[in-house]
C-alpha cells in the first residue's frame, strides 16, 4: 500500500515545445510488493462541446518492493553502526553514573 500526495497541479496544458512536469510524493505504508500504475491521459473536446473524454497516451506499471530494515541485520549494522555504538556507550555511561550515585 502506498500513500500518494500530489505536489503540483493535476491538469496542465502541454505545449508543442518544452516540458511539462507532474510531481508526486510516494510513501510506502507497509512492507512487501505492490504495483504502482502510471497512466497519462489526454483530454479531448468532443465536437466543440464541453464534453471531454480521456485518451490514454501512456501506461506504465511499476513494481515497488519495500523491505523491512530488520529483515537484514547485517545491512542495518553496516548503515547505522555509528548510531548503535553511540547508543550503547551512552546507555553504559548512564548506568555507571546511576550506580555511582547509589
Amino acid at each position: 500500500m502506498l500513500k500518494i500526495k500530489e505536489l503540483g497541479s493535476k491538469d496542465q496544458d502541454v505545449a508543442n515545445s518544452g516540458s511539462t512536469l507532474w510531481d508526486w510524493s510516494v510513501t510506502p505504508l507497509k512492507t512487501g510488493e505492490t504495483n504502482l500504475v502510471l497512466r497519462l491521459t489526454l483530454l479531448q473536446d468532443m465536437e466543440g462541446r464541453d464534453l471531454q473524454r480521456d485518451l490514454e497516451a501512456l501506461r506504465s506499471e511499476i513494481t515497488v518492493s519495500v523491505k523491512n530494515i530488520w529483515s537484514h541485520p547485517a545491512r542495518f549494522w553496516f548503515c547505522h553502526w555509528k548510531w548503535v555504538i553511540t547508543t550503547v556507550v551512552a546507555a553504559a555511561g548512564v548506568i555507571v553514573a546511576i550506580l555511582e550515585l547509589s
